[in-house]
């Protein structure tokens, strides 16, 4: 009987939506967020891979029911409110999910040092023929 209703649940798949995006897909009930959002398009910031302790995964779940482990990650307001690591909840049903806007590529910015600045001009001046091709061995 048991194994009869693991087999139901495996065949059972849910719609998940990714909002601001509006991306949408069909996973198995107990598929992770996380592998969800990666599978849909959505990008979702991982730095510890999936293993739950970076706490950079944060998703508000809109509707739908879900599987979340316990986490000192959260805030009591931020559970209130929702919020779970993607990389610690699964999907239970169908499902609308927030995505931050702290995840979207835009918002990242790439550093660079001083030497890399200095460089990256020395590169643009190549390009621009500063050194005329002059080879030792003909």
């Amino acid at each position: 009987m048991r194994k009869m209703r693991m087999e139901e649940n495996e065949k059972k798949t849910c719609t998940v939506r990714f909002e601001p995006s509006g991306l949408k897909i069909k996973v198995p009930v107990g598929t992770v967020v996380l592998e969800a959002a990666h599978k849909a398009g959505a990008y979702l910031t991982s730095i510890c891979g999936g293993d739950g302790y970076c706490g950079k995964c944060k998703v508000i779940i809109d509707t739908g029911r879900f599987r979340s482990k316990p986490t000192a990650l959260l805030t009591a307001d931020e559970i209130r409110e929702n919020v779970v690591l993607a990389c610690q909840t699964k999907i239970l049903s169908d499902m609308i999910i927030t995505v931050p806007k702290s995840h979207a590529l835009e918002t990242s910015q790439i550093l660079m040092d001083t030497d890399a600045r200095r460089f990256s001009e020395l590169a643009g001046e190549v390009q621009a023929g500063v050194f005329p091709f002059d080879p030792l061995v003909r």
